[in-house]
């Protein structure tokens, strides 16, 4: 997602706190993410790249990468 590539240097900041990260996202990305979404069916592909969106900006304002294996669970809690 281009907002996402975007937004790549502020969500690996260690300058922002992980609080902030969340409100940038959820005002920025999911905002849009969720607004091109009206037009999409509701498929089991769409719902699960609309989770992987989200669980990236997660990973990347945790400043985990996939390299580390840590799995997403432990990551939303």
């Amino acid at each position: 997602m281009y907002s996402m590539a975007c937004l790549n240097r502020i969500l690996w900041s260690e300058d922002i706190r992980k609080e902030r990260k969340l409100n940038i996202y959820s005002a920025l990305v999911k905002s849009s993410l969720l607004y091109g979404s009206e037009i999409w069916r509701p498929t089991k592909n769409n719902r699960r790249q609309v989770k992987a969106t989200e669980m990236d900006a997660l990973r990347r304002s945790s400043r985990i990468s996939r390299k580390q294996r840590i799995r997403n669970v432990t990551i939303r809690q």
